[in-house]
C-alpha cells in the first residue's frame, strides 16, 4: 500500500496527555512526566479536538492520561463536558489522589474503562512507581468496587523481576472486587532508557516463557476475569505502515498531534489541535512524509541494518521512536530495546530463536 493510501486508514483511538504534571515519579515512565516542565492541555482546545471527532462520526476511542490527570482541579468538568458532547472517555490513573466524591461522580459518569497503574500488591514489587502510597491505592480500589463503575475497573501492571512471583495474588485480588487486569512489559524510553538496561529489571528469556505459561493457566483458572496478556505475536514491524493496522494517535500537554503515542518526538509534530482538525491530521504532508520514511526505513533495516539478525522478518529493524528519542537516529538500534525485542517475540518464534545465547 502506498503511503498516500496508508494516510486515510482509520483512526482507532487518540490518547489526549492532559497534563505532563505527576505527583509521583515512576523510574520507567515514557513520558518523564512529574519533572519541573509542568503544562496542562488547554481545555478549550482539547473541547474543540473533541469536536472533530464528533464530526467525523468516526468510532474512535478517546483516552484522558498524563502525567497525572486527576491532578488537575478540572477534571470533573472535564469528563462532564466530554460526556456531553456524546463521548464516553477512557481515563488513565495511579488512583492515589481521590477522594471520596469523586468515586460517586465516576459512578454517574460515562467512561469506556478506568485504568488503574498499580504493579503489585506488596511495596517491592510497586517499588518502581516512586513516591506511590500503595495503602492509599488498595484502599481506593476497595471503595470502588462497592460502585457500580467497578466492572468498568482495570488494574494495569508492568511485568517486571520484582512482581512476576506474584502474579497470582494479583489476579485474585481484582478478580474478587470484579476488575478486568491487564499485564505489559518495559517500554524502553523515556526514564526507562535512562534507569535500566534490559538484564536489570526487565525478565530474561526463561522467565518471559515461564511468565507467559503461567498466566495462560492463570487465565483458565480466572475464566471469568478478563485478563489481557502481553502481545508476543510476530506482528511485522511497526504497525503504522501495516495497512490493517489502524492509526492511534497521541496529543501532548501542549497541544501538538503524533501520530504514535512512541513518536512524540519534537520535530514530529503533524498538528496542534487549536488550530489543525484532529481527524483528519494523518492526511497532511508531513504525516505522510513519515509514513513514507517508516516505510523506507523497514526496508533498509531489513535489508541491510539487521540482516544477519534471525528475527529480521519479525520485528523489520524494531521501532524508530527508540533511536530517535535518544540520538536523534532512527537507523540506531538501541541495543537494549533491541534484546527487548528479541524477547518480546520469543514465545511465538522459538523457532526464530533457538537459543538463549542468541538473546
Amino acid at each position: 500500500m502506498d503511503t498516500l493510501s496508508l494516510s486515510k486508514k482509520r483512526i482507532e483511538s487518540i490518547s489526549f496527555e492532559m497534563t505532563n504534571r505527576c505527583n509521583l515519579f515512576c523510574s520507567y515512565c515514557i513520558r518523564n512526566s512529574g519533572g519541573s516542565n509542568n503544562v496542562d492541555l488547554d481545555k478549550w482546545n482539547y473541547y474543540k479536538a473533541i469536536d472533530d471527532i464528533v464530526e467525523s462520526q468516526c468510532p474512535i476511542e478517546v483516552v484522558l492520561t498524563g502525567g497525572e490527570f486527576t491532578i488537575r482541579d478540572d477534571w470533573h468538568e472535564i469528563i462532564s463536558v466530554t460526556n456531553r458532547k456524546g463521548v464516553d472517555p477512557a481515563i488513565i490513573t495511579n488512583a492515589t489522589l481521590f477522594k471520596e466524591d469523586d468515586f460517586s461522580f465516576l459512578s454517574d459518569c460515562n467512561i469506556r474503562f478506568l485504568q488503574v497503574s498499580i504493579d503489585g500488591l506488596n511495596n517491592n514489587a510497586n517499588s518502581l512507581r516512586k513516591n506511590s502510597d500503595l495503602n492509599i491505592i488498595i484502599k481506593n480500589l476497595d471503595n470502588i468496587s462497592k460502585y457500580t463503575f467497578a466492572n468498568k475497573v482495570v488494574m494495569r501492571a508492568t511485568i517486571t523481576t520484582l512482581n512476576r512471583n506474584n502474579l497470582s495474588e494479583y489476579i485474585k485480588f481484582a478478580c474478587d472486587r470484579g476488575f478486568s487486569v491487564r499485564f505489559g512489559l518495559l517500554t524502553y524510553q523515556g526514564r526507562a532508557a535512562q534507569n535500566y538496561s534490559a538484564s536489570d529489571v526487565g525478565l530474561s528469556a526463561s522467565e518471559l516463557l515461564s511468565t507467559v505459561n503461567e498466566l495462560e493457566n492463570l487465565k483458565k483458572q480466572y475464566s471469568n476475569t478478563s485478563i489481557e496478556t502481553p502481545t508476543f505475536g510476530a506482528f511485522g514491524g511497526c504497525p503504522m505502515i501495516q495497512d490493517k493496522q489502524p492509526f492511534q494517535l497521541s496529543v501532548s500537554a501542549h497541544g501538538n498531534i503524533y501520530p504514535c503515542y512512541e513518536l512524540m518526538i519534537k520535530g514530529l509534530e503533524i498538528g496542534n489541535i487549536k488550530d489543525d482538525n484532529l481527524t483528519l491530521s494523518m492526511q497532511t504532508k508531513k504525516a505522510i512524509d513519515i509514513l513514507g520514511f517508516l516505510t523506507i526505513r523497514a526496508e533498509l533495516m531489513k535489508n541491510k541494518e539487521c540482516a544477519s539478525c534471525p528475527g529480521v522478518n519479525v520485528c523489520r529493524g524494531g521501532c524508530a521512536a527508540n533511536g530517535l528519542a535518544s540520538d536523534r537516529n532512527a537507523f540506531k538500534i538501541n541495543e537494549t530495546a533491541c534484546k527487548a525485542a528479541k524477547l518480546h517475540y520469543v514465545f511465538s518464534n522459538r523457532n526464530i530463536f533457538q537459543s538463549n545465547s542468541e538473546l
